[in-house]
C-alpha cells in the first residue's frame, strides 16, 4: 500500500475513533463525570497503553532536545481537549463535530507557516471542496475550467442556470446574528 492511501485510510480511522470518543465523553460527561476529570482518565488510559514501551525504554526514551517545546505542546493539547469537552457538552454532537472536521483549513496555512511546507494548490482547492460538501454549500463560483477542478466535481454551468439559482439564494432572509445566551448560561452554571 503507498504511504499516501495509507495515510488516508489511516486519517479514515482516526475520524471514526474520534467520533466514538466524541459520543463516550459526552455520555460520561451527561452521566455527572466532571469535565475537568476526562482528560486525567484519557491521560491514565493512554499511560496504560505507552507503559510496556517506557518500562522497556526507561526514562531515556522520553528524552528530547527541546523540552519547551513539548511542554509548550503538552499546555496547548490540554487547553485543546478541555475545549472540545466543552463544546461537546454545550453543543449538539453533529454541530461540535462539523466544526472540528474544518481542522484541515487551519492545518494547510499553519503546516506552510511554522513547518515551512509548501502549500500547492490543488490541496487547498481539495480542503476547501471537502469544506463546502461538508457545509452543505451546494455551489463554488470557480470562473475557471481545469481538469483539477473536473477531477473534485466542477463542471460548467450556464449563465441563466447560475443567474437563476443567485436570485433564489439572496432571496432568501440573512441569518439572525443576535446573541443567544444558551450556551453562555451552561457554561456559568458549570462553575
Amino acid at each position: 500500500m503507498s504511504p499516501r492511501l495509507l495515510g488516508m485510510a489511516m486519517m479514515v480511522g482516526a475520524s471514526l475513533c474520534f467520533s466514538g470518543m466524541g459520543v463516550s465523553f459526552r455520555l460520561a460527561m451527561e452521566e455527572g463525570l466532571p469535565i475537568a476529570f476526562v482528560p486525567f482518565a484519557r491521560s491514565v488510559f493512554t499511560l496504560a497503553l505507552i507503559a510496556p514501551w517506557l518500562l522497556r525504554q526507561g526514562v531515556a526514551g522520553m528524552v528530547t532536545r527541546r523540552p519547551w517545546v513539548m511542554v509548550a505542546r503538552c499546555a496547548a493539547g490540554l487547553v485543546t481537549f478541555q475545549s472540545w469537552m466543552y463544546a461537546l457538552l454545550l453543543l449538539p454532537l453533529a454541530d461540535a463535530v462539523s466544526i472540528a472536521q474544518s481542522r484541515p483549513l487551519w492545518a494547510i496555512p499553519l503546516a506552510a507557516l511554522f513547518l515551512s511546507e509548501r502549500v500547492r494548490r490543488d490541496r487547498v482547492l481539495a480542503a476547501l471542496v471537502g469544506f463546502c460538501l461538508e457545509h452543505d454549500i451546494e455551489w463554488i463560483d470557480c470562473q475557471q475550467n481545469t481538469r483539477h477542478l473536473a477531477s473534485l466535481g466542477a463542471h460548467e454551468v450556464e449563465r441563466k442556470a447560475f443567474t437563476t439559482w443567485l436570485d433564489q439564494v439572496t432571496e432568501k432572509a440573512a441569518p439572525s446574528w443576535q446573541f443567544n445566551s444558551v450556551y453562555w448560561d451552561r457554561v456559568s452554571r458549570l462553575r
